[in-house]
């Protein structure tokens, strides 16, 4: 297979350089690990399953419904017992 040159293939002369983030900080994913509880991990795929949807994608769901209906959880000396 011939390896094709790029400059033959594209014209970056009117080319503009981007200023600032190429994406909005607050919509980007972050990769992360978290420790559940042993029946909460199969439950989340479970019902991601049942929607068609990736497990991660559910969560994204699922945790800004759960803050806007408990605002209090991430108040200062918020009791998680």
């Amino acid at each position: 297979m011939k390896k094709k040159n790029l400059k033959s293939e594209f014209d970056f002369k009117n080319a503009s350089v981007l200023k600032g983030p190429l994406f909005d900080p607050k919509k980007t994913k972050v990769q992360t690990s978290i420790r559940l509880d042993g029946d909460v991990m199969p439950w989340l795929q479970k019902t991601a399953h049942e929607q068609s949807i990736p497990y991660q994608t559910f969560i994204n769901r699922v945790f800004p419904l759960f803050l806007d209906l408990n605002p209090d959880v991430f108040a200062v000396g918020a009791d998680f017992t």
